[in-house]
């Protein structure tokens, strides 16, 4: 994964470089999406910590500040679901969309305007539900994540997020690995007893979310490979396979 990092810590750099170049304020906003159990959610967390963690030393800015907003926060409350809505939570009539949309248009206004701090849910898996005001995106953040499976769908309203995103990223997977690795995450959350139990969940609600996903989003501008950690964008020649 770390070899991934660093290339799109590179990609994040001379976007913003090119951003500070223009009239464009210096903020860059990345929609990452894949199916569950990619490793999108690590791979945004590491991406940022690097990101936040470089040093002037090294011959490389260090005024980045990278967020990394998840779309769990915008999950529906299990209050505000119904039978069929507890078991097929995570699809995508489970989320706000229409929550997700309107942080996209913030953060697309935040890219030219200054702007206040801009405020949005967390989730906390304790007691499965969404935190209001759980993620704060100061103002001098200069890149922002927004990870989630749905990012690029082109349904609506989700396909309005991809043309408010600066750049939109794919984590591509193999589906019968990710369910191997949803089925055992299921039993170490204690949401399964069994392996077996685990899988099946998997099957029912995960890897079907997952595969709407592949069939339904848009063309992204970057695709990383979760097996290799090789990193493809198709307006870019030097992001070929690393």
């Amino acid at each position: 994964m770390e070899t991934a990092v660093y290339t799109l810590a590179e990609r994040c750099q001379r976007l913003i470089a090119q951003r500070e170049n223009g009239m464009l304020r210096p903020r860059i906003c990345i929609a990452l999406a894949g199916i569950p159990g990619a490793g999108k959610t690590t791979l945004a967390h590491k991406l940022a910590d690097f990101m936040n963690g470089l040093e002037p030393d090294k011959g490389i800015r260090s005024h980045y500040k990278t967020v990394v907003v998840g779309m769990d926060g915008f999950h529906l409350y299990r209050s505000q679901l119904d039978g069929e809505g507890t078991r097929r939570r995570g699809a995508t009539f489970t989320f706000d969309a229409a929550g997700v949309v309107e942080l996209a248009e913030q953060l697309k206004v935040s890219t030219y305007r200054n702007l206040p701090d801009i405020k949005c849910p967390s989730f906390d898996h304790a007691v499965k539900d969404p935190v209001p005001d759980g993620i704060m995106i100061a103002r001098h953040a200069n890149i922002v994540i927004l990870e989630g499976l749905y990012l690029l769908l082109k349904d609506e309203p989700w396909q309005r997020i991809s043309t408010l995103m600066d750049e939109t990223w794919l984590v591509q997977f193999d589906v019968d690995t990710a369910r191997q690795r949803l089925a055992s995450r299921h039993v170490e959350a204690g949401i399964c007893s069994t392996l077996q139990e685990g899988l099946e969940r998997a099957d029912d609600n995960d890897i079907p979310n997952g595969m709407y996903l592949l069939e339904n989003s848009v063309q992204p501008t970057v695709c990383i490979d979760a097996e290799t950690w090789s990193v493809r964008a198709e307006d870019d020649e030097t992001m070929s396979d690393v």
